[in-house]
């Protein structure tokens, strides 16, 4: 799989790439960094070009020289130009992760560089969905949980998919508490934007999202939704058809 990374600081630069190549070596991936490159223009003729192998990985740097192109809206046009291919932010830059929804290229994950040099995980985690993505015959037993990017006040937390059962509005405006196996959180965001990051994610209520994997059982004459957690939640008649559909 090809890799091509943007960052405009070279010892950056430098580091992004020993970081892949010592994933590549420890994860046995056929990994191959096409280019590494300071200057968003070398990398946008090499993208309207095409000549990169399909399906390849794309490592940029969110602000980039604010002279050239931002690595935002490199990777519009990008995504504009390929469709098949994976992009993955790093920035030091937390407060502006919401931007990459707002550009719509959908990225598979935001890493601060902080993150970078003290846990190589999180890029390594990109890395293989990259290639599984790439190689669909990949088995499922190989492939990573889905994670979901939340913000908590300056700070960005993951959590997998499988373990978010439900969501509701906080007393507190613009925030949610979000309840997972293992914990309990309060997050800044809305049930919609919520619901858009994964397509388990589904409105009972106009103040409740459930992940629709984990009911249990409607009880019609309550209007309530039993979860496999033991947890009910309300359901409101204007979301009844789709949680009717989701338990068919």
């Amino acid at each position: 799989m090809d890799v091509l990374i943007c960052e405009d600081n070279v010892e950056q630069l430098y580091a992004l790439k020993q970081l892949v190549l010592q994933i590549a070596a420890e994860s046995h991936l056929p990994l191959n960094i096409y280019l590494a490159t300071t200057r968003a223009q070398s990398l946008l003729t090499v993208v309207k070009q095409q000549c990169y192998q399909p399906g390849a990985l794309f490592i940029l740097d969110v602000l980039l020289d604010q002279k050239q192109l931002t690595g935002l809206q490199l990777a519009q046009i990008l995504r504009q130009k390929d469709s098949l291919s994976t992009i993955v932010f790093c920035t030091t830059h937390s407060e502006l992760a919401y931007l990459t929804f707002h550009y719509q290229v959908a990225a598979l994950d935001y890493i601060l560089k902080d993150e970078l040099v003290i846990n190589s995980q999180r890029l390594r985690h990109c890395i293989e969905q990259a290639y599984q993505r790439q190689n669909p015959l990949t088995t499922a037993s190989q492939a990573a949980p889905k994670t979901l990017l939340l913000k908590i006040g300056a700070k960005l937390v993951r959590i997998q998919e499988d373990d978010l059962i439900y969501a509701e509005t906080s007393g507190n405006k613009h925030r949610l508490m979000i309840y997972t196996t293992y914990q309990q959180l309060e997050v800044y965001g809305s049930l919609t934007k919520l619901a858009q990051l994964s397509p388990q994610l589904m409105r009972c209520h106009n103040s409740y999202l459930i992940n629709k994997t984990k009911i249990k059982m409607f009880d019609g004459r309550q209007m309530r939704l039993l979860l496999d957690t033991g947890v009910s939640c309300p359901v409101s008649r204007k979301y009844l058809p789709a949680i009717k559909m989701a338990l068919t």
